[in-house]
């Protein structure tokens, strides 16, 4: 992921950005004249008139201010990790946790087989949260360089 930003505000060496929406509509709009790609108007209706925001790291100690344009960048095998811990995981550990009970105690009710499948769910959630504070800033987006006004990203 590779996107321009405005910084909204600095904190302790998090930078606050708002991701601008041109940019995020560019590959839906690319096509030739007049068309949209068949997921622009899903992405529309789902993102409506809001903008993006996000927390980014500035590893480089970049002076920014407040509305900066800044490029922020973040490794795809760190986005695909996250949305495995996040999505994937969870309904794993409820399958797992619910599965497991069915094969320990298959003569007891249902409800007890959801509870393990709850308890697995619970468990995938606390590590997702723990590795998240161990983790801390190392898989944030980073800002990479300041953008000059009316210049883009390629």
């Amino acid at each position: 992921m590779r996107e321009i930003g405005r910084v909204t505000s600095l904190e302790r060496g998090i930078v606050h950005l708002a991701l601008e929406n041109e940019l995020l509509c560019s590959g839906c709009e690319s096509g030739p004249e007049g068309t949209r790609a068949a997921g622009c108007t899903v992405c529309g209706a789902l993102a409506g008139d809001r903008q993006r925001t996000i927390q980014a790291d500035n590893p480089s100690r970049l002076p920014l201010q407040v509305g900066d344009r800044v490029v922020v960048t973040l490794d795809n095998k760190k986005t695909v990790w996250a949305a495995l811990l996040v999505f994937v995981l969870p309904v794993a550990a409820f399958l797992l946790g619910y599965a497991a009970l069915l094969v320990a105690l298959p003569s007891v009710q249902e409800g007890t087989h959801l509870l393990g499948g709850a308890a697995g769910f619970g468990l995938a959630v606390l590590f997702a949260f723990v590795w998240r504070l161990v983790r801390k800033k190392k898989d944030w987006p980073q800002v990479i360089e300041k953008v000059e006004a009316g210049l883009s990203v390629g």
